[in-house]
């Protein structure tokens, strides 16, 4: 008698709306504009500035982390422990060295230079 495999059980993906897409900006004027386009408006208690909402269906929150490599790695603890987000994004990181760029323009960086 011959006896097939049960199929492997596998856990269930988490929906994606129950798992948030963080957004990090360091200046306030680089949040303000994220803040705006997206329709990030509801804001959250926290150590740093912090705003939800719905964009596509997903839940996206916009951390302002303020200047430094200190300020943007305590941004980013708290966020993952606090939210645990499916995706983290960094957003608006030296656009102003470039003057063909603007604001939400999407830039890919290839490399990092740590300079302080």
């Amino acid at each position: 008698m011959s006896e097939t495999a049960a199929p492997a059980q596998t856990e269930p993906l988490p929906s994606l709306a129950l798992t948030p897409v963080a957004l990090f900006a360091a200046e306030g004027a680089e949040a303000r504009a994220l803040r705006e386009a997206l329709g990030l408006n509801e804001p959250l208690q926290g150590p740093k500035p912090i705003f939800r909402g719905q964009v596509g269906g997903h839940e996206v929150l916009l951390v302002e982390t303020g200047v430094g490599k200190v300020a943007a790695a305590s941004a980013v603890t708290y966020a993952q422990a606090r939210f645990n987000p499916r995706w983290s994004l960094w957003a608006g990181v030296a656009g102003g060295l470039n003057p063909r760029l603007h604001s939400l323009d999407v830039l890919v960086a290839h490399d990092a230079v740590q300079w302080d």
